[in-house]
């Protein structure tokens, strides 16, 4: 009983510690969300931006466009994933959480899920995710140290 409660204890501390960044990822994605909803969606800002002097907000909306064209915004998203699963990094990991969004929203959602979810992943396995109760093994696959574990193989 003792150990659950400490794992509960643990993960609410782990949850309180990361908040913050899990806020700032929602956010990030819903600012792109309505940036893409108000600013390039519009029709009003594709018979401005065709025009011969076209306003300022035209230079974003038409970078958003060509990297969603080229499908610059998954292939990132997914390079950010793979990096942050391979650092084990919390930087890495919200920034392909972020580029992933951005991703899915600016219809490259095939590589961009690929990068989200990745990031998604390495962020529940960074240090600290495990309850301190279960068996969880370290990057080099051997059994954490201080853990009591049976060296006796098969048939023994």
């Amino acid at each position: 009983m003792q150990a659950a409660r400490s794992g509960l204890e643990e993960r609410h501390f782990r949850l309180r510690r990361e908040l913050p960044a899990l806020l700032a990822v929602v956010a990030a994605i819903a600012a792109i969300a309505f940036y893409r909803r108000y600013g390039v969606e519009p029709r009003f800002w594709a018979a401005s931006c065709i025009a011969r002097h076209p306003p300022f907000g035209c230079t974003l909306r038409r970078a958003t466009v060509w990297l969603q064209g080229q499908d610059l915004w998954g292939s990132a998203a997914l390079a950010l994933g793979l990096a942050a699963f391979m650092a084990r990094r919390l930087s890495l990991v919200l920034a392909a959480l972020v580029l992933g969004g951005a991703a899915v929203i600016n219809f490259n959602a095939g590589l961009g899920m690929f990068g989200l979810a990745l990031g998604a992943w390495t962020w529940l396995r960074l240090p600290g995710a495990a309850p301190s109760g279960s068996a969880t093994a370290t990057a080099s696959g051997r059994p954490e140290e201080g853990r009591q574990h049976s060296t006796s193989g098969p048939g023994d």
